[in-house]
């Protein structure tokens, strides 16, 4: 009985020391977030001994740092940031299209915050914002269910870019977990129906044979999801 009583209190003590863990790394992040970026921040309003056009330079360095910076948060920030400020300082056309290039490349998730910067920034700047979704160039994202599936889907990847009269870019393969019967590849504006059938045709000539799958209704309007952005999400027969 004592030995167990031992073993729960080395137990608790254990979780005891990961929750203390887990509070530390939250804790040094928030440091690193008020460090890094809220505190530059807080000098760029309260330095009052600038002149307007060494603030607004100082505005366009820290924004340009943090957009084109290695760390994703940062990059996140960046992007939140110039949308909000480009409201009041109409920050120069780069910073958008410095942003629309993190749209076109980056994983989904820091691509819909840099889409949603994007289109809030082009509120402004609406004949750039027209311009730009002009020359969107076509963009697949893959989806997987298992690593087993990676090689043969940058395979995929590969002779579709290759082979297809469009012009499309595949920036990443995510595994996640899902349930499909069919393989889909899914589009999420009502005008890109058709360039989504012409992608599922090609898809079939290489061996994949897909259902389209029509989210327009749900995401038409929406500000996260850019112009010719397409979904394969393969099901789990695909080795």
């Amino acid at each position: 009985m004592e030995d167990k009583k031992n073993h729960d209190v080395d137990t608790n003590k254990v979780t005891d020391s990961r929750n203390i863990a887990r509070k530390i790394d939250s804790w040094d992040m928030i440091v690193d977030m008020v460090s890094n970026i809220i505190l530059p921040i807080a000098i760029f309003f309260t330095g009052y001994h600038f002149s307007e056009q060494e603030r607004y330079m100082n505005l366009i360095n820290m924004l340009t740092k943090y957009i084109v910076s290695g760390n994703e948060q940062e990059r996140i920030a960046g992007m939140q940031l110039a949308a909000h400020f480009n409201k009041e300082e109409d920050l120069p056309n780069a910073i958008m299209l410095i942003i629309k290039d993190i749209a076109d490349n980056a994983p989904i998730e820091v691509a819909k915050v840099a889409n949603k910067a994007v289109n809030d920034m082009g509120e402004k700047k609406p004949e750039l914002l027209k311009q730009i979704h002009k020359e969107t160039p076509m963009r697949v994202y893959f989806h997987i269910k298992d690593e087993s599936q990676r090689e043969k889907a940058k395979q995929l990847a590969f002779k579709l870019k290759e082979t297809s009269s469009l012009a499309l870019k595949v920036p990443a393969i995510e595994r996640l977990d899902f349930k499909l019967e069919k393989t889909e590849l899914r589009f999420f504006k009502q005008k890109e129906k058709e360039e989504a059938e012409k992608l599922a045709a090609k898809l079939t000539e290489l061996g994949v044979v897909v259902v389209t799958k029509d989210l327009s209704a749900k995401y038409e309007n929406s500000k996260n999801i850019r112009d010719r952005h397409y979904e394969l999400w393969l099901t789990d027969d695909y080795k």
